[in-house]
């Protein structure tokens, strides 16, 4: 079925794509950007946390991958990212969200911080937090930035 490493890492993160793009295809049937970006967090990071341990294999093997592997891994993650922006994009178009406030950076958090739920779950994290309080607390953080114009 599969030939190398590379082959299981790379069905794992083209398995765990389709899901994202499950979520945000069932997201963008909410009008509201903010239900929205908080419906595609919560979504994305109970994702992560059904294969946290398949992420820290991932990223034990990061560096291992050829150049073509890894081209497509991240093109994978460019692309979570551009939706989660494009989300973001959204609501500061339709004045929900605070303009000043880099899409894409934000974005790119959203993704980093949901991989570190998963890299940091094994150890620590779990023992004093669980994934729902993890995405509260993500959730007032990311809020407080987007909607900083509303103080």
């Amino acid at each position: 079925m599969f030939k190398d490493k590379e082959d299981i890492l790379l069905s794992f993160f083209d398995d765990l794509n389709g899901v994202y793009q499950e979520v945000f295809k069932l997201g963008s049937a909410i009008p509201d950007p903010l239900e929205q970006f908080k419906y595609t967090v919560r979504e994305l990071y109970r994702s992560i946390d059904q294969v946290w341990e398949l992420f820290i294999i991932m990223y034990e093997d990061y560096g291992t991958l050829d150049k073509d592997t890894l081209r497509q891994v991240l093109n994978m993650e460019r692309e979570t990212s551009n939706a989660i922006a494009q989300i973001i994009r959204g609501g500061q178009e339709q004045g929900r969200f605070y303009s000043g406030v880099d899409a894409d950076v934000l974005a790119f958090d959203v993704v980093s911080l949901g991989h570190m739920w998963a890299l940091k779950n094994s150890n620590r994290l779990r023992k004093w937090l669980s994934l729902e309080q993890y995405i509260e607390f993500h959730l007032q953080f990311f809020m407080a930035l987007l909607k900083q114009g509303e103080r």
